[in-house]
């Protein structure tokens, strides 16, 4: 039991039977369900008037940088930097490979270099990709290089990230760099990226995996759950050439100040 004098409470949708013993002692209780915002309900915890905007998110404060950045991630100012994340934790969020195959088709005019992070034991992930690209997509792997404490450094250097619902997408998010997020089976409306934010949401399926019930198998195959309507592959062309040339009027206006 917690003996502090002022206790708040997150109350769920998964409420158990000895959690009555908690809510009985508490000063406070913040309601959360399916489709209220996670982080902000833990910021009410502490300051009910507190919105999700209330305070800036950050990976790490400040943020931890290795003493020299590894040869990998030499990104060239000509190209647009895109991390991506080929599985997740919950492997069931693997975005299926042909579903890459789509995105780099897609994005084949435009001046893409892909960062594949990943743990080693997600090289099988990595091949399977590789096979679905064209030979002509500029691909980095960063399979199994990056300690866990190297990631967001490396994250801060991309132009965009695209993932699945997972971990290094909401890294990504804290730092500012705009994302694509595949939601697939999960609520979107209980999280999600929050800042600049492409979410793509399943056509026709409802979200069955949460925060506080989170699923491990979906009813539905990932080659429906992350399936690409035209609306999402025009939305997603324009979301990254909008930050291809925001890239190049920065480059030229660097250009012009050097200039002699």
């Amino acid at each position: 039991m917690c003996n502090a004098p002022d206790k708040q409470f997150l109350s769920t949708y998964t409420r158990r039977w000895y959690h009555r013993l908690f809510y009985l002692t508490a000063s406070g209780v913040v309601e959360h369900q399916r489709d209220t915002l996670t982080l902000q309900n833990y910021l009410r915890l502490a300051d009910r008037s507190l919105t999700w905007r209330s305070q800036p998110k950050h990976a790490t404060s400040p943020l931890w940088r290795p003493s020299a950045p590894r040869p990998e991630l030499a990104t060239p100012p000509d190209t647009l930097n895109i991390g991506i994340s080929i599985s997740a934790g919950n492997k069931a969020k693997t975005l299926p490979p042909s579903v890459w195959g789509e995105i780099f088709t897609l994005l084949a005019s435009l001046p893409c270099r892909y960062y594949v992070f990943g743990t080693a034991n997600e090289q099988g992930y990595f091949d399977a990709l590789v096979r679905h690209a064209g030979a002509e997509t500029d691909i980095v792997s960063l399979i199994g290089l990056l300690p866990l404490q190297e990631v967001p450094d490396a994250i801060r250097r991309m132009d965009c990230y695209i993932a699945t619902d997972s971990g290094n997408v909401y890294i990504a998010d804290a730092l500012q760099v705009p994302v694509i997020c595949f939601a697939g089976p999960c609520e979107a409306k209980e999280q999600r990226p929050l800042n600049k934010a492409l979410i793509i949401r399943p056509d026709s399926i409802p979200p069955s995996s949460f925060v506080f019930a989170a699923l491990y198998h979906f009813a539905h195959p990932a080659t429906q759950l992350y399936a690409l309507t035209p609306d999402d592959r025009e939305n997603i062309y324009n979301f990254v050439a909008c930050l291809a040339a925001a890239r190049q009027r920065l480059n030229a206006r660097r250009s012009y100040i050097s200039a002699p």
